[in-house]
């Protein structure tokens, strides 16, 4: 974990510097770059694929909470307890922020699709 968690706060640094500067373009970057760090750390290669997969449809949501939020400190928050939680192996904390963290997220979500409705209509 000592490679990984030196690999997780240089990212957080990163997020942090770019939130200091109300950069959401390089936070949300810094952003994937964390998650797909955190896949890597749990090793499972058919969860790492479903993300994936449905990245395109979730990240559009997540910039867009990105920018009318700008509840970058919330997420540096969390991102900190996670490094620790991971390391001192507390699976179900790590859970448990994990839920509470994505619902915060996704108590934005009818908001955002109301105000950009049209980034989210079916084209058929």
């Amino acid at each position: 974990m000592n490679v990984y968690k030196a690999e997780l706060l240089a990212i957080i640094a990163k997020q942090r510097q770019s939130a200091v500067s109300d950069d959401v373009d390089a936070f949300y970057q810094y952003d994937e770059v964390f998650h797909d760090k955190i896949l890597d750390i749990c090793g499972n290669q058919t969860l790492s694929g479903i993300v994936r997969q449905v990245r395109g449809h979730v990240n559009r949501m997540r910039y867009l909470e990105f920018f009318e939020t700008r509840q970058m400190d919330r997420i540096i928050d969390d991102h900190e307890q996670m490094v620790v939680l991971i390391e001192t192996n507390q699976a179900d904390e790590v859970e448990a922020l994990l839920i509470n963290h994505l619902s915060k997220i996704s108590s934005y979500y009818e908001e955002i699709m109301k105000k950009y409705a049209e980034y989210f209509d079916a084209h058929i």
